[in-house]
C-alpha cells in the first residue's frame, strides 16, 4: 500500500491517484538520457564524465537559449547529469518526446548558470534521493510546449527543430488530447536552486511527499492544471495563470517544506484546485537583510487545507523579518479554506522590519479547526493554532484581511495581529457572511503596551462567538487589549519585560457591522488596558439582534461572558457603542467599560429597539475610584430589565455606574461615578433588576436620567427587593440624582427608587414627572426596611450618615399611593433631612403608605411642599398597625440609638396647598418632634374643601421630647371633620405646645366619633410632665358646626397653662352635644373668647375652662354675640377647683338659657352636670365674675306658656288690638330692627295704651273658620295683664 495520504489509501500500480492526483510508483524499470532525433545535427548528446556523473552536450543553441530534446530522461540514484552551459547561454530547454515519465532520483545540474527548463508532458518525479545543482533558475513542466513570443514555441509533444527561439520564454502551452488528464508533478526531493533564483514546478497535479524546496531569497512557483490552456512566464520566469482556467490539486504532505528564506526573503506562488500542507509540512520565507520579503501566494480554485498534528504544529506558511527589511505578504484565495489541528499562517517581524499582511480570500469558507488538548502559547492564551501577524520587534505587524462566505474557529484557534514588543499592531478585517468563534478560540488585535495595538473590523451577516475551553479556563472571544500579557517560560527574550506605569501603547478599536451577533456560554468581546494606554473603544452595529446569551455556571470571572471595553492600569477604557434592534442579556452576561486602576472608565452608547436584560445580566462604566467612570446612553423603544441569576451568587440584573472599589485608598480616591442616561417608550425593571450609580469613596455618584414617552414600571419582590433605581453614596462622596419624566410611572411590590447617603456624602435628589399617572403599589404584606418602617417599597432620598438626604420632586396629575408604600426624604444620623416638593392633580395615600421627610434628631429635617387639586389620604396598613400619613419627624427612629436630649434638629415644615383634602380612617398629616428639636410647622390651604373622616391633622412633640411643637394653620372654604378626626398641636414631652389657626370662609363642622369613642375635634394640649405652655387656638369661619361630641379644646396636663381659644364665626355657631373647653391640670386655664352672630346649644353642649388642681386661675370665657340660645343641658362654665374661677362674659342683647336660674352661678359645678339645663357657673376657691345681660323683663327666660293661654288660630289669623276707653285712630311705632326693639324693656312697645284683644269686625257672623284669609300681625302689643301679643291694630270699620 502507498502512504496514506488525506486519509485514503490506495493500492500501488504502475501509477496512481490520491485524492485526484497523479503518482507515479518508482518501481518501474528506468531508462538513462536518451536524445531523439528531432534536433538533427543538432541532437542532444550523452557523455560519461566520471562513474556517477553524465555530460549533456550539443543541443541547438538560438542566441542566449540552449535547447535539448530527449526520447527518455532520467537521472538514477546516486548519479549526477549536468547540462553544459555554452557561454551566452542563459536559459536551457531540455523536452522528453517520449511517453514515459521521467524519473529524477540523483542530482541535476547545469555546469554554469544559466536556467534549466525539464519539459515532460508525461510526468515528472523526483525521488526521495534526488536534487538540485543549478545556479540559475530551474522549472520542471508537464506542458505540452514553450511558447517564446511570436517567435514560436518549443514542444514535446509535436517536436520540431527549433526555429528563431531567441527570446525568454513567454508561456508553457498545455494542449493536451481533450478527456486526457494532464500528468502530474511527484517530489519527495530535497531541491534547491541559488540565491535569488527560481524554482517552478508545473503540471497537472503536483503532490510534495517530505520534499525540501530551498530557494533562498527567490521565487517558488507550484502549478497544477487540469486542462488545456497556456500559462504566461512573467519576466522572473515566475507562473501567470488565468483566472478561470480549470486547475489540479497540489498536496505538500509528510514533512514537505518550501523555503525561500534569504537576505531578502523569496515568493511562492501556488495555484491549483485543491491545496494541501500536511503532516507538518510548510512553506517558509524568512527576511534576514534591509530589503522586503516576497509574498506567498496561493490560489486554490477550490480548497486550501493547512492541517497539522496537534499544537505545536510544524504545518505552516509563515513569514519573517529578522531585520530592517519587510516580511512577506500572505495572499490566499480559494473557495474553501482549512486551518486544523494545529496548524498555521502566520506573518511575524523580529526586529525593525514590519510584519507581513495576510489575505484570505476564500468565497465559500475559511475553517480554522483546532485540536482538543491545545497549548500555551506567547500570550498565555491557550491556542490551537489559528492565523497570525505578529511582531516581537519594533516593526508594525502585518495586517490580516479575511473575505469569506463562512468563517469558523474552533476549539482554541486564533486569528490575531499583535505586537510583543514595541512594534506597531496589526489591523484585522474580516468580510463574512457568517462567523462561528467557538470553544475558546479568537480574534485579537493586541499589543505588549509598547506601542499601539491594531484594529479589528469585521463585516457579516450572522455571527457567533460561543463558549469555553474544556478546561472552562479560558473563553471565545475577540479582543483588543494593550498590555497584560502572561509570557511562556518557553519563549525566547526576545519580548521585553514591560513596566505598565510607561507603557503607552494604546488597544485597537473593534468594530463590528452585522445583521445577527450571537455571544453565548462565556464569550466575549473585549477591549483592555493593563497599562498606561488607552482601551480600544468597540463599536458594533447590529441591523437585527444582539444576543448575549450566558449560561447558569458562568465562567472564570463569574460571569456570562459579553462586551467589555476595560482598563487596569492608567490608561483610559475604550468606549462601547452599540446600534441593532433587538439586545438581548441573558443569564449574568455583561456590557461594561470599567477602569480598575488609575484610569478613566468608557462611556457605553446603545440604540436598538428593543432591550431585555435577564438572570443576573448587566451594563456597566465603573471606576475602581482614581478615575472618573463613564456614561452610560441608552435609547430604544422597550426596555426591560428583569431578574437575579439562576445560581448561588443571585447576581442582579442591572444598569450600573460605579465608583469606588475596597481595595483602594479612600483618601486617593475621588473618581466619579458615570451618568446614566436612558431614552425610551417603556421601561420595565422587575425581580430584583435595578439601575443604579453609586459611589464608595470621595467622587460622586452618577446621576441618572430617563426619558420614557410612554411608561416606567418597577415590579418588585417583595422588601427588601432592590428593585429599581438606587444611587448610593457609601463614603464622602455626594450620591448622584434621578430623574424621571414620563407618561405613566409605576412601582409595586418592594420596588423603588433610592438615593441614600451612607457617610459624609450628600444624597441624591429625586426628580419624577409623570405627565398622566404616578402609582406606588406595594404587596399584600410589607417588611421591615431601612431605616426601620414597614413598607411596600416606594421612593426614598436618604442620609444614613453625616451627609444631607437628597430633595424629592414629582410632578403628575395623579399620584397613588396604596400598601405600605412610601416616599421619604430622611436622615437617620447628623445629616440634614431633604426637602419633598410634590404637586399633582390627584393624590392618593391609602393602606399605610407614608410621604415623610424625617430625621433622626442630629439635624434638621427637610420641608415638604404638596399641591393638588385633590387629596386623599386613607386608611392604615393591612395589619392595622401602621397609618398611611404624610409626615416630618425629628427623632424616634427605630434602630438608632439617639440621646434626645441631645438631639436637636428641627422637623421640617409640611405645607399642602389643595382644592379638596380628605383624611379618613386614621389616616394622618403630621410633624412632630421626639427630641430636643422643635416640630415642624403644618400649613394647609384647600381652597374648597378639607374633611377629616376619622384622619388626623397634628403638629406636636412626643414623650421624651423637650422641643417645641409647631404651629398648624388651615385655610379653607369649608372644615369637616368626623368620626373621631381630629386636627391639634399638642405637646407630649416638656416643650411648648403649638398653635393651631384655622380659617374656613365658609363652615367648619366637628361631628362625630371614632368607635374607640375618640371626639371629633380640634385641640392644642400639654402632657402632664410640660412646664410649657399649652398651644393657642385661633379659628376664624362663618358658620360653626359642633354636634355629636364634636369638640374644640385646649389643654395642659402639666404645669403649664393651657393655650386660649378663639373663635371668631361670622355668622352662626351651632352646637348639639359637641364642646368648646380649655382645660389645665396643675395651672391656669386658657381664655375662650368667641364672637357671632348667633350661637345655639343643644343636647350637652359645654363652652367651658377647668382648671383641676393648682392656685391658678380658671381660664376667662368672652362670647360675644346677637343672640345666645342654650338648651337641653348646655352650660357655659370657668372653674378653678383650688384657685380662681374664670369670668364669664357673655356680650349679647339675647341670652335665652333653658330651665337657667341665677342659683347656677354659685352652685356646685358637680351638681351642674346632667340637670337638663342650661347653667352657668364660673365657681373656684375665689369665683369668678359671670356678665350676662337683663333678662327679667321675659322672667329671666324662656317658659313653657299655660295650655288654655291664647287661641292662637283666631289671636293670629282673624284679631286685632284695641286700645282701652273708646275706639279711636293712632299710630303703631317699632323701635330696633326685625320687628323687636334693640334690647327687650328698653323701649316702649307702643305709644298707646293697649286693652283687650277683639276679633276684626266680618260680615260672616260664624266668626273665622278654617279656610278663610288670614290676617297677618302688624306688631306686639302689651296686654294690660303684662303679656306681649303679636296683633295688629283695630280699625273703624
Amino acid at each position: 500500500m502507498h502512504k496514506n495520504l488525506s486519509g485514503v489509501a490506495f493500492p500501488l500500480l504502475g501509477s496512481l491517484t490520491v485524492s485526484g492526483i497523479l503518482i507515479f510508483s518508482h518501481n518501474q524499470v528506468l531508462a538513462q538520457v536518451t536524445p531523439d532525433n528531432t534536433l538533427g545535427n543538432e541532437s542532444s548528446v550523452v557523455n560519461t564524465r566520471d562513474a556517477n556523473t553524465d555530460s549533456i552536450d550539443g543541443g541547438a543553441i538560438r542566441g542566449q537559449n540552449l535547447f535539448h530534446s530527449f526520447q527518455e530522461f532520467n537521472v538514477d540514484a546516486d548519479r549526477g547529469v549536468y547540462f553544459a552551459n555554452p557561454d551566452a547561454v542563459t536559459n536551457i530547454f531540455s523536452r522528453v518526446t517520449g511517453n514515459n515519465v521521467s524519473n529524477i532520483l540523483g542530482t541535476l545540474g547545469v555546469d554554469g548558470a544559466a536556467n534549466l527548463f525539464l519539459i515532460n508532458p508525461n510526468g515528472i518525479i523526483f525521488g526521495e534521493g534526488a536534487s538540485l545543482d543549478v545556479q540559475g533558475s530551474f522549472a520542471a513542466t508537464t506542458a505540452d510546449g514553450i511558447e517564446f513570443g511570436e517567435q514560436g514555441f518549443f514542444s514535446a509533444s509535436n517536436p520540431e527543430s527549433p526555429k528563431l527561439l531567441t527570446i525568454n520564454p513567454s508561456a508553457y502551452l498545455f494542449n493536451q488530447i481533450e478527456n486526457q488528464q494532464i500528468s502530474g508533478i511527484e517530489s519527495q526531493a530535497a531541491l534547491s536552486v541559488s540565491q535569488g533564483k527560481n524554482l517552478v514546478l508545473l503540471g497537472g497535479n503536483i503532490l510534495l511527499d517530505g520534499s525540501e524546496i530551498n530557494v533562498p531569497g527567490g521565487r517558488v512557483d507550484l502549478g497544477g492544471l487540469a486542462t488545456t490552456g497556456k500559462i504566461e512566464i512573467d519576466n522572473t520566469l515566475g507562473l501567470k495563470f488565468p483566472q478561470n482556467v480549470a486547475r489540479e490539486n497540489i498536496f505538500l504532505v509528510n514533512g514537505t517544506a518550501i523555503n525561500t528564506s534569504g537576505e531578502k526573503g523569496g515568493e511562492v506562488q501556488i495555484q491549483g484546485r485543491n491545496v494541501l500542507l500536511k503532516n507538518n509540512s510548510n512553506i517558509l520565507s524568512f527576511t534576514r537583510g534591509s530589503q522586503s520579503g516576497g509574498d506567498l501566494i496561493i490560489d486554490a480554485s477550490e480548497s486550501l487545507e493547512v492541517i497539522g498534528d496537534g499544537f505545536p504544529s510544524e504545518t505552516l506558511i509563515f513569514t519573517i523579518t529578522e531585520n530592517t527589511g519587510s516580511a512577506g505578504n500572505i495572499e490566499i484565495t480559494t473557495k474553501n479554506l482549512t486551518v486544523s489541528n494545529g496548524a498555521s499562517i502566520s506573518t511575524q517581524s523580529l526586529a525593525e522590519g514590519q510584519g507581513g499582511n495576510i489575505t484570505i480570500n476564500a468565497s465559500e469558507s475559511f475553517q480554522l479547526l483546532g485540536d482538543e488538548a491545545g497549548r500555551e502559547d506567547v500570550s498565555g492564551v491557550l491556542s490551537g493554532g489559528g492565523l497570525t501577524a505578529l511582531t516581537r520587534g519594533s516593526g508594525k505587524a502585518g495586517n490580516i484581511a479575511i473575505t469569506t462566505g463562512r468563517l469558523v474557529l474552533q476549539d482554541e484557534m486564533t486569528i490575531g495581529s499583535d505586537s510583543y514588543n514595541s512594534g506597531l499592531g496589526g489591523n484585522v478585517d474580516i468580510q463574512a457572511e457568517n462567523i462561528s468563534i467557538l470553544t475558546n478560540s479568537s480574534i485579537s488585535a493586541s499589543s505588549l503596551g509598547l506601542a499601539d495595538a491594531g484594529k479589528i473590523n469585521i463585516n457579516a451577516q450572522q455571527i457567533e462567538i460561543d463558549g469555553i475551553s474544556e478546561d472552562g479556563e479560558f473563553n471565545s472571544s475577540i479582543t483588543s487589549q494593550t498590555g497584560g500579557f502572561r509570557i511562556s517560560d518557553t519563549v525566547d527574550q526576545m519580548i521585553p519585560d514591560v513596566n505598565p506605569e510607561t507603557a503607552s501603547g494604546n488597544a485597537g478599536d473593534i468594530t463590528i457591522d452585522t445583521e445577527g451577533l450571537i455571544v453565548s456560554n462565556g464569550a466575549s468581546i473585549r477591549t483592555s488596558s493593563f497599562n498606561a494606554g488607552s482601551g480600544g473603544n468597540i463599536n458594533l452595529k447590529a441591523t437585527e439582534s444582539v444576543k448575549l446569551l450566558g449560561n447558569e455556571a458562568g465562567t472564570l470571572s463569574l460571569q456570562g461572558g459579553g462586551l467589555a471595553a476595560n482598563a487596569e492600569g492608567s490608561g483610559k477604557a475604550g468606549n462601547i457603542a452599540i446600534t441593532t434592534g433587538r439586545l438581548i442579556l441573558q443569564d449574568k452576561t455583561f456590557i461594561e467599560s470599567n477602569s480598575l486602576d488609575t484610569g478613566v472608565g468608557g462611556n457605553l452608547n446603545i440604540q436598538a429597539d428593543n432591550i431585555s436584560l435577564q438572570t443576573g445580566s448587566s451594563i456597566s462604566a465603573s471606576t475602581s475610584g482614581l478615575a472618573d467612570a463613564g456614561n452610560i446612553t441608552i435609547s430604544a423603544k422597550e426596555i426591560n430589565v428583569n431578574g437575579l441569576s439562576q445560581d448561588e451568587e443571585q447576581f442582579r440584573s442591572r444598569i450600573t455606574t460605579r465608583t469606588g472599589n475596597s481595595s483602594i485608598d479612600l483618601t486617593e480616591a475621588i473618581g466619579d461615578a458615570g451618568d446614566i442616561f436612558i431614552d425610551t417608550e417603556r421601561l420595565t425593571i422587575t425581580n430584583g433588576a435595578n439601575i443604579t450609580a453609586t459611589t464608595s469613596n470621595a467622587g460622586s455618584g452618577g446621576n441618572i436620567n430617563i426619558q420614557a414617552s410612554e411608561s416606567v414600571e418597577l415590579f418588585g419582590q417583595g422588601v427588601p427587593s432592590l428593585t429599581g433605581f438606587y444611587n448610593f453614596a457609601f463614603d464622602t462622596g455626594d450620591a448622584g440624582n434621578v430623574e424621571i419624566a414620563t407618561t405613566n410611572f409605576i412601582l409595586q411590590n418592594g420596588a423603588g427608587i433610592s438615593t441614600k447617603s451612607f457617610d459624609e456624602g450628600q444624597g441624591g435628589n429625586i426628580t419624577i414627572n409623570a405627565t398622566e399617572s404616578m402609582q406606588l403599589l406595594g404587596g399584600e404584606f410589607g417588611k421591615t426596611s431601612f431605616p426601620g418602617f414597614f413598607t411596600g417599597g416606594g421612593l426614598a432620598a436618604d442620609a444614613v450618615g453625616s451627609g444631607k438626604a437628597g430633595n424629592i420632586e414629582i410632578t403628575t396629575e395623579k399620584l397613588n399611593l396604596q400598601d405600605q408604600t412610601s416616599i421619604s426624604s430622611d436622615s437617620t444620623n447628623t445629616g440634614v433631612g431633604g426637602n419633598l416638593n410634590i404637586k399633582a392633580d390627584t393624590i392618593s395615600i391609602k393602606s399605610g403608605s407614608t410621604i415623610s421627610g424625617s430625621t433622626a434628631g442630629l439635624a434638621d429635617a427637610g420641608n415638604i411642599t404638596i399641591t393638588a387639586k385633590k387629596i386623599n389620604i386613607d386608611g392604615t396598613s393591612q395589619d392595622g398597625e401602621l397609618d398611611s400619613n404624610i409626615s416630618t419627624q425629628t427623632g424616634g427612629f427605630i434602630n438608632f440609638d439617639v440621646d434626645p436630649s441631645t438631639a436637636f434638629g428641627n422637623a421640617g415644615d409640611l405645607t399642602i396647598d389643595t382644592e379638596h383634602l380628605i383624611v379618613s380612617n386614621q389616616a394622618s398629616i403630621r410633624t412632630s418632634t421626639r427630641n430636643a428639636g422643635s416640630a415642624g410647622n403644618l400649613n394647609v390651604r384647600a381652597s374648597d374643601s378639607v374633611e377629616l373622616n376619622g384622619g388626623k391633622l397634628s403638629a406636636d412633640t412626643q414623650t421624651g421630647s423637650s422641643g417645641n411643637a409647631g404651629e398648624l394653620s388651615i385655610e379653607t372654604q369649608r372644615l369637616s371633620v368626623r368620626d373621631g378626626g381630629q386636627i391639634g398641636a399638642g405637646s407630649f414631652g416638656e416643650g411648648q405646645g403649638g398653635k393651631l389657626e384655622i380659617y374656613a370662609s365658609d363652615s367648619i363642622e366637628l361631628i362625630g366619633k371614632s368607635t374607640e369613642g375618640i371626639s371629633s375635634g380640634l385641640f392644642t394640649s400639654t402632657e402632664n410632665s410640660n412646664s410649657s405652655q399649652g398651644g393657642e387656638i385661633d379659628i376664624t369661619t362663618t358658620n360653626l358646626y359642633l354636634s355629636d361630641n364634636g369638640s374644640i379644646y385646649a389643654t395642659a396636663e402639666g404645669t403649664g397653662k393651657s393655650g386660649d381659644v378663639n373663635i371668631n364665626i361670622l355668622e352662626n355657631l351651632e352646637a348639639n352635644n359637641g364642646e368648646i373647653s380649655t382645660s389645665s391640670t396643675q395651672s391656669a386655664g386658657g381664655a375662650i373668647n368667641i364672637t357671632a352672630d348667633n350661637i345655639n346649644l343643644r343636647g350637652d353642649s359645654d363652652i367651658r375652662s377647668d382648671i383641676f388642681s393648682g392656685a391658678g386661675g380658671g381660664g376667662n370665657i368672652n362670647i360675644t354675640a346677637d343672640s345666645i340660645i342654650a338648651f337641653d343641658d348646655s352650660d357655659i362654665f370657668a372653674f378653678a377647683a383650688d384657685g380662681q374661677g374664670g369670668n364669664i362674659t357673655l356680650d349679647t342683647p339675647a341670652y335665652f338659657a333653658e330651665n337657667f336660674t341665677l342659683n347656677s352661678l354659685t352652685s356646685n359645678p358637680d351638681s351642674l352636670v346632667n340637670n337638663s339645663r342650661a347653667d352657668l357657673n364660673a365657681t373656684g376657691a375665689v369665683s369668678g365674675v359671670v356678665s350676662i345681660p337683663d333678662v327679667s323683663f321675659i322672667q329671666n327666660g324662656l317658659t313653657n306658656l299655660p295650655d288654655n293661654s291664647i287661641n292662637t288660630d283666631e289671636l293670629v289669623a282673624n284679631s286685632c288690638v284695641s286700645p282701652v276707653g273708646k275706639r279711636q285712630e293712632g299710630k303703631f311705632i317699632i323701635t330696633g330692627t326685625g320687628g323687636l326693639p334693640v334690647r327687650p324693656g328698653n323701649d316702649e312697645i307702643s305709644d298707646f295704651a293697649t286693652g283687650e284683644v277683639r276679633s276684626v269686625p266680618s260680615n260672616n257672623s260664624s266668626g273665622w273658620r278654617r279656610g278663610d284669609p288670614i290676617v297677618e300681625p302688624q306688631g306686639v302689643y302689651r296686654l294690660t295683664n303684662g303679656k306681649l301679643v303679636m296683633s295688629r291694630e283695630c280699625h273703624s270699620q
